[in-house]
């Protein structure tokens, strides 16, 4: 029974380790080839250049057209 709890404590570590360091190679994605996206109007214009990388800044709430 002491086994398994160890094994259970390892492998728990080293899942917490590997989501943090996919984590930070996700966010060094993110640098100024992306344009971020902050309200409808940017969101809108995403039509004009649809090659364009872009990410959600924030939540937008946009009424229905």
């Amino acid at each position: 029974m002491k086994t398994s709890k160890k094994v259970l404590s390892i492998v728990l570590s080293v899942a917490m380790i590997l989501s943090a360091m996919v984590f930070c190679i996700s966010a060094a994605d993110f640098d100024e080839t992306w344009t971020a996206v902050t309200n409808a109007d940017e969101l809108k214009a995403i039509e004009n250049d649809l090659a364009g990388k872009y990410y959600l800044a924030n939540d937008i709430a946009v009424d229905g057209e």
